[in-house]
Parts: structure tokens; sequence; C-alpha cells
């Protein structure tokens, strides 16, 4: 699980926070959506685990870019 919060645009850029799991900390995520980069902070120390989850953070933001942001917040989970 993924929670994805304060999911925003600044220019071309779309920007949140990203936690992990149980993780009590947050990673800074930005998508420039003219060329798809991603620039994001690390995973906390022990949640090295957690990469997959992190990719499927960014595709939702991938998903986002050139469309309407309807939530700032939102929670990615799978099977």
């Amino acid at each position: 699980m993924i929670k994805m919060t304060d999911i925003h645009r600044e220019n071309e850029m779309i920007v949140c926070c990203a936690i992990v799991e149980d993780s009590k900390e947050s990673i800074a995520i930005t998508l420039n959506e003219k060329n798809g980069e991603i620039d994001a902070g690390r995973l906390p120390e022990g949640y090295e685990w957690c990469q997959s989850h992190f990719t499927y953070g960014v595709r939702y933001l991938r998903s986002l870019a050139g469309n309407p942001i309807e939530a700032d917040r939102c929670t990615i989970i799978w099977y």
C-alpha cells in the first residue's frame, strides 16, 4: 500500500508526498509533465523492500499528466 497526499500541480510539475505501508516518514515525489522524469526522496530506512510500492505511486502520477487532478490524496492498494 502507498498513501499519496497533497497531490497538486506547480507549473509543469505534479507534486505529492507519499507514505509506504506503515512508515511514519513521507517521501516527496515530483513528476515533470513535459518529459516524464521523476524526482523523489529515498525510502525510509528499513523500507527498502517497498520499492515496488513506489513504482505504483509513480505510475499513478504519470496517469495524471495532462489530466485534471480530481483529488488531493489517494491510497493505492493491490493484491
